[in-house]
């Protein structure tokens, strides 16, 4: 299996895709914690709380696109 993630340049906001890339994650958890939509306390793994058939979905909202490749 391979997974693929491909960010895009913003010239809106003057910044590369990889600082959006790098903060896209920890943006959209901090929405979901603000939301109430986990429900973990503590220090887990992502992949304990994190669904990623509607997380990674959300990334794509920053120009990220996320793909697995099985071959």
């Amino acid at each position: 299996m391979r997974v693929e993630a491909v960010t895009v340049v913003h010239q809106r906001w003057g910044i590369g895709g990889n600082v959006v890339s790098t903060a896209a994650p920890a943006a959209e958890v901090a929405r979901l914690l603000v939301r109430g939509a986990l429900q973990a306390t503590g220090v887990v793994a992502p992949e304990q709380v994190l669904d990623p058939a509607t997380f990674l979905p959300a990334l794509s909202r920053t120009g990220c696109r996320v793909s697995v490749v099985v071959p």
